[in-house]
């Protein structure tokens, strides 16, 4: 927080380009990971270098946290012993829908090491972006089939290859 109680956002590397009543457009030369709506403290901040440093230590743990629960799960779900010898929909979603989410976390972490090659970090970007938009996606398929189960629950074949297919095809893009 800054010195006039306010936020801040680093404005290295963007230019503002149009600033209206309705909105405001900027453009930046680098990639980002998350974007922030609007900054209240214009100037730098004084006390920008402490809460840069308290966030990167809030992410670092929390993504850590994060690749623990979602590996124990994935771990979890493929040995669980109901499940073994017949995977069904529901375990094909939940485990590429954690292992999407897992390798978006892994390519978030590395993205502040790519960013000293222009191609290296176009690289890590685009796949960030793959497994980001590949998270979505799972989560969709996962809808989908709750939706199949609770609505047209009559008459539907659990173990449908064909659904199975399409999901892996609409999922990582096959």
């Amino acid at each position: 927080m800054c010195a006039d109680g306010f936020g801040g956002w680093n404005v290295d590397g963007c230019t503002l380009v149009e600033d209206t009543t309705d909105f405001v457009s900027c453009e930046c030369n680098h990639l980002t990971s998350f974007s922030v709506v609007f900054s209240l403290c214009s100037g730098n901040c004084p006390c920008e270098s402490v809460s840069d440093d308290a966030l990167s230590i809030i992410s670092y743990v929390g993504c850590s946290l994060s690749m623990l629960g979602l590996s124990a799960t994935i771990v979890c779900v493929l040995l669980a012993k109901c499940y073994r010898g017949r995977l069904i929909n529901s375990v094909h979603i939940t485990v590429n829908f954690c292992l999407a989410l897992l390798l978006s976390i892994v390519f978030f972490f590395t993205i502040r090491s790519a960013v000293s090659s222009s191609a290296a970090c176009t690289t890590v970007a685009a796949f960030l972006h793959f497994f980001m938009l590949s998270t979505f996606l799972w989560m969709m398929i996962e809808g989908m089939c709750m939706y199949r189960d609770l609505v047209i629950a009559l008459g539907v074949d659990q173990s449908s290859t064909k659904f199975r297919n399409v999901a892996y095809t609409v999922g990582w893009g096959e």
